[in-house]
């Protein structure tokens, strides 16, 4: 349950980093290291969200608990 919240947590981030994205864009300069690690979080948050589709068990290991480690 707590996975689930945490994943869904992630989707409202990414959600409100787009829009403030989509507002402010031209203003903003994101370095080449930002989108990487951006890049990899929302792909991390895609595997992660199949797995619950998938039904397979989702261990504390799994890379959605490393990712909310590293700074953006």
């Amino acid at each position: 349950m707590l996975k689930r919240r945490m994943i869904r947590l992630l989707e409202k981030l990414l959600i409100q980093r787009d829009e403030i994205h989509r507002e402010y864009g031209t203003l903003l300069r994101y370095t080449w290291d930002y989108r990487k690690r951006l890049s990899i979080i929302r792909k991390v948050l895609v595997q992660e969200k199949e797995m619950f589709v998938g039904g397979k068990s989702v261990t504390a290991s799994s890379a959605l608990t490393v990712i909310m480690y590293v700074p953006l």
